[in-house]
């Protein structure tokens, strides 16, 4: 009997540890606003050109909708040797 006390006792304990975690806890992964951004990487074949690459991220950003008629993309190249 002094067992199943125990083993009861730990389980509401339990229990309210969870209730409490999922008070604490953010509710999601993403945040509730949208931050407006995402990223993209552009790996180009080995041995190509800079001019090669720049007009595949020309491209891209030809493909990449305004949103409130404004241009939402900034591309950056670099070089990883």
């Amino acid at each position: 009997m002094r067992f199943r006390s125990i083993v009861v006792g730990l389980f509401i304990v339990s229990l309210g540890m969870t209730a409490w975690l999922y008070t604490a806890v953010p509710t999601g992964f993403l945040p509730e606003e949208d931050q407006g951004y995402f990223i993209t990487v552009v790996q180009a074949p080995e041995g190509v050109s800079l001019s090669y690459t720049d007009r595949v991220m020309r491209q891209i950003e030809q493909e990449e909708p305004d949103i409130d008629g404004e241009p939402t993309l900034t591309s950056t190249l670099t070089s990883l040797v």
